[in-house]
């Protein structure tokens, strides 16, 4: 399984082409976009799978009591907690579990999320944190535009973040799905 992952876009359509027309040749079961500006993801339709979305915590739609703010998704066996950020936000509602909490408590193996535009890709104790960083032009915390990939086959699973500009990696994980899991 192979999943294309992105958050803060933040209405940058040039540069979601771009990573659309690096992508487009590459075969991809799923797009993950983290949110900031989730309405942005429809620009990652060309390439022809499903997209799954969280909204950011500026968007207008988020502190509706209908939107899901958090999704849980299982990618190859694995529990993964999409969030716009990774911990409690004050446009969360009062009853908002914190994701890192999610995390440490062993609810799921992974949390993907975005806010910061700093990308990360680590480990807590066994659990996975991925921020594929942002898609903006230019970033006042100085980070380049930044994606992530991730990789399922069998038993293990790989998390490269690349630059968006040269494809430059960045971050590298690549651990046994029964290390997350244990």
């Amino acid at each position: 399984m192979r999943i294309l992952v992105v958050s803060d876009t933040h209405g940058e359509i040039d540069n979601i082409r771009l990573l659309v027309d690096k992508m487009k040749n590459r075969k991809f079961d799923m797009v993950i976009h983290l949110g900031d500006d989730s309405p942005d993801a429809e620009h990652l339709k060309p390439l022809n799978v499903p997209i799954v979305v969280v909204p950011g915590v500026y968007e207008p739609h988020y502190k509706s009591p209908e939107t899901k703010r958090r999704l849980v998704i299982e990618i190859d066996g694995l529990k993964v907690l999409l969030s716009h950020t990774d911990t409690r936000h004050q446009n969360d509602p009062p009853e908002e579990e914190d994701p890192i909490d999610r995390l440490k408590k062993g609810e799921v193996d992974a949390l993907f999320h975005g806010h910061t535009h700093i990308p990360k890709l680590c480990l807590d104790g066994r659990k996975i944190l991925l921020n594929p960083g942002h898609l903006k032009k230019s970033d006042k915390k100085g980070f380049p535009p930044t994606y992530a990939i991730v990789e399922t086959d069998g038993g293990s699973l790989r998390i490269e973040i690349y630059r968006l500009d040269n494809d430059e990696k960045v971050a590298s994980l690549q651990v046994l799905k029964q290390f997350v899991k244990g």
